[in-house]
């Protein structure tokens, strides 16, 4: 109608004129532009909405898997997605992760190497402390043996079979059995020989305990003081 109005007021008579006294077309319009205007204003915010969750739902899990990291969980991983940026610290996150993971792998394969080191060597000090406690044993054994043959040959008599069979460990130290085979040590011409063998199996025996005992050759001192006359309990060889 407007378009047409230049052509109808043409025609008219003169002085008339032709107005329009309601132009709806200006309310319509007007609804139309904000129609468009709501529109595009939908438009701006779903895809900033978009934009924003895709900038915060990453960082929101980032954020949780790094809590479960922080509670000791070793396992948590971050899943690559979001923007460069975010993906870039799910990366970092899961790298330090596993670099953490090794060197905590690390540090457990040297504890448990220490662990089973300070193991060997305690049982290696355990078994020393006992093969020392075992040498002592045999000493006081051997010592408390000897002993024994001294004051039997100051009776005169010398076993003559003694050996670790004939040997019995009471509560209150070791007992000599067998006497029955005993023999006089002066009337007898192998009592001598028999004395050092007597005193050299009591050796051989607990110097399996004491190596340092097989280094030892008392049978001979013995009979020579004894022969002289001189060999008593007390002798101190």
């Amino acid at each position: 109608l407007q378009a047409e109005l230049p052509r109808i007021s043409a025609q008219l008579p003169e002085g008339m004129q032709v107005e329009i006294a309601y132009d709806s077309t200006i309310f319509i319009k007007a609804s139309i532009e904000a129609v468009y205007t709501s529109v595009i204003e939908a438009v701006l915010l779903v895809v900033l909405l978009g934009i924003t969750s895709r900038l915060t739902v990453p960082m929101r899990t980032l954020s949780s898997i790094m809590r479960r990291a922080q509670e000791g969980e070793n396992d948590a991983r971050a899943t690559l997605e979001g923007t460069r940026e975010i993906v870039n610290m799910q990366q970092s996150f899961n790298t330090m992760m596993e670099v953490l993971r090794s060197r905590e792998e690390a540090i457990a394969d040297a504890r448990d190497q220490a662990l089973a080191q300070e193991r060997v060597a305690q049982e290696a000090r355990d078994e020393a402390l006992e093969q020392e406690r075992l040498a002592q044993e045999a000493r006081d054994h051997h010592a408390t043996l000897l002993t024994e043959v001294v004051r039997m040959l100051c009776a005169g008599v010398v076993h003559g079979d003694l050996s670790e069979f004939n040997i019995l460990l009471a509560q209150d130290g070791p007992v000599i059995i067998d006497l029955p085979q005993a023999v006089d040590a002066a009337g007898n011409n192998h009592a001598k020989r028999m004395l050092l063998r007597d005193v050299g199996n009591l050796r051989d025996f607990f110097g399996g305990f004491a190596p340092d005992l097989l280094s030892t050759d008392y049978g001979p001192e013995i009979w020579a003081l004894y022969e002289q006359g001189a060999l008593t309990p007390e002798t101190l060889l």
